[in-house]
């Protein structure tokens, strides 16, 4: 596929409401972030080196045909994927994996330029089976999981993961966590670490949520 790449900034006014279209139409309601959280996502992003913040946005035939969301913590040396979305019209067409391959070779810049040799992996969230309405849903959540396992992310079951409630009236979500590594080896400690700088850095600086609901969900997890 002849996909054009393109990472958004906070002047691409018009990409960025074709994005959140598609994540409105992908995602159910509970795991949906306020759209002003990717603003806020990409003011973060102009100050927070070492860390960083990335919009990819992907184009075929001049129409917005994916993107991916991602931030960078040099603390851990780790990427997390906030989002990835494909259109349903060419989403057999390898273009997850795509994605994927190229949010992760603009993960390994950030590392590089943070002063390391390469990035140790990327994490990411995915909803849990139980969460679904409907049988459409629960088979698409089964096939979600199964791709992000088909390109070597481990889902770690070993803790009871939560999503942080993303609204004051909302309460926090299970989901699953998935990580690929790439140098070190997963232990109990680094998956504590990687989720206390999701917490840290993302939720609690770009989410802006409260510092003891994150404490609270932290200690529920493990």
């Amino acid at each position: 596929m002849d996909i054009i790449w393109r990472e958004a900034t906070i002047q691409d006014l018009e990409i960025i409401r074709s994005a959140l279209q598609l994540y409105d139409e992908s995602f159910p309601y509970e795991v949906r972030e306020p759209h002003e959280v990717f603003y806020q996502s990409l003011q973060y992003q102009k100050d927070c080196f070492p860390n960083s913040f990335r919009f990819l946005i992907g184009i075929y035939n001049n129409k917005l045909c994916s993107f991916a969301t991602a931030h960078y913590f040099a603390n851990v040396n780790f990427g997390f994927i906030v989002y990835i979305v494909t259109d349903p019209s060419v989403r057999n067409a390898g273009l997850g994996s795509i994605t994927l391959q190229k949010i992760d070779e603009i993960l390994t810049k950030d590392a590089k330029k943070a002063g390391y040799d390469s990035l140790d992996g990327i994490a990411l969230e995915t909803e849990k089976e139980e969460m679904v309405k409907s049988e459409k849903e629960r088979i698409d959540c089964i096939k979600r999981n199964h791709f992000f396992e088909k390109n070597n992310y481990v889902q770690i079951d070993t803790i009871n993961h939560v999503q942080p409630p993303l609204r004051s009236e909302d309460r926090a979500v299970p989901l699953n966590l998935f990580i690929r590594t790439y140098n070190n080896p997963l232990t109990n400690q680094l998956v504590k670490d990687i989720i206390g700088e999701i917490y840290k850095e993302k939720y609690q600086k770009v989410n802006n949520i409260p510092k003891d609901i994150l404490e609270k969900c932290y200690k529920n997890i493990f």
